[in-house]
C-alpha cells in the first residue's frame, strides 16, 4: 500500500514539474519573440522616437492658428454652464446624462481658494443667441446659466 502511495506521489510531482517546465517554456519562447521582433526593427532602420525636454526653452503652442476660421483664441464667446461639482465622478455622471440627452458637455477643473471645482458646461459659443437656443433646449431637463467667457 505504501508503494502505491509512493508511486502516485511520484507521478504527482512529475506531473507538477512538467507544468513548471511547460511554463518555463512559454516564457523563454515569448523572450525570443520579443527579441526577434527588435531584431527586424533595428535591421529594418526603424527606431522608435526619442523623447526629448528642454526645460530652458520656452515652448510655443500654435493649436490657436490650426482651427480654421477662428482669429483669436479667446473672443467673446458664450457657455452654458450646467453644473458645478466638488466631486469629479458627480460630474462624470453629469455629462454622461447629457450626452445621453444629446449634448456633448465638457468638464473643466478649476481650483478656487484651495477647492477643487469640476465644472459641466456646453459650448463654447460665437454669439449670445446660439447659447441661449441650447439653454433654452436644455431647460426641460436640467437648470443652466448662461455666461460669458474670454472677455
Amino acid at each position: 500500500m505504501a508503494s502505491r502511495y509512493a508511486k502516485r506521489r511520484s507521478q504527482q510531482k512529475l506531473l507538477q514539474d512538467k507544468k513548471k517546465l511547460r511554463v518555463l517554456g512559454y516564457g523563454i519562447i515569448g523572450l525570443l519573440f520579443v527579441g526577434l521582433f527588435a531584431a527586424c526593427l533595428f535591421y529594418a532602420g526603424l527606431s522608435l522616437p526619442a523623447l526629448s525636454f528642454s526645460p530652458t526653452r520656452p515652448q510655443h503652442f500654435d493649436f490657436y492658428t490650426l482651427l480654421p476660421g477662428r482669429k483669436e483664441p479667446f473672443g467673446a464667446q458664450y457657455i452654458v454652464q450646467v453644473g458645478s461639482f466638488r466631486q469629479q465622478a458627480k460630474a462624470n455622471a453629469l455629462k454622461a446624462q447629457l450626452a445621453l440627452l444629446g449634448f456633448e458637455a465638457c468638464v473643466q477643473v478649476k481650483i478656487d481658494q484651495g477647492v477643487t471645482w469640476y465644472r459641466v458646461y456646453l459650448g463654447p459659443f460665437a454669439d449670445k443667441a446660439k447659447a441661449v437656443k441650447k439653454q433654452q433646449q436644455l431647460a426641460k431637463s436640467h437648470r443652466s446659466l448662461v455666461l460669458k467667457i474670454g472677455v
